[in-house]
């Protein structure tokens, strides 16, 4: 799987992988660098078909750009990551840019915040696996034959 184009900076698909990670997560399909985005994430629920485009944008320089070509390739709605402490000024400029009908479909999470997430899930997983390896391992399962002793 190409996660990396040429040009970009080595944050750019450490990003990618981690916004990946955290769509997948919610039960999406993740494709990198598809239809010349960043990833595409697909799932069905509820019997309804869901495209969503993310983007890893450093810099705001091609935001714009990338949200017209989304949602013109037939993406619902977008997620950008942005660096932490640049969240407000890419929803500034969204809603600058944009319609509310645009605007509103699209996420803007930080990386400060989906590192959380996946730190939180990561550790909610585990403690789901511990939890569902402990009673087989710490416990003595007491047979009928044996209950006579």
């Amino acid at each position: 799987m190409r996660i990396r184009r040429a040009h970009e900076s080595p944050q750019h698909p450490q990003g990618k992988r981690a916004l990946g990670q955290l769509l997948a997560r919610r039960e999406f399909l993740v494709l990198f660098e598809h239809q010349f985005a960043d990833l595409v994430a697909v799932r069905i629920k509820d019997g309804k078909l869901r495209v969503l485009c993310g983007e890893h944008e450093l810099t705001r320089r091609n935001l714009c750009r990338n949200v017209r070509r989304n949602f013109a390739n037939g993406c619902h709605g977008m997620i950008l990551l942005v660096p932490t402490g640049s969240d407000e000024a890419a929803r500034a400029l969204l809603r600058r840019e944009f319609a509310r009908s645009v605007w509103a479909r699209i996420g803007v999470i930080t990386h400060e915040k989906c590192q959380h997430l996946l730190a939180q899930e990561l550790a909610c997983t585990k403690a789901t696996m511990s939890v569902a390896v402990a009673p087989a391992s710490r416990t003595q399962i007491s047979h009928p034959e044996n209950q006579n002793q």
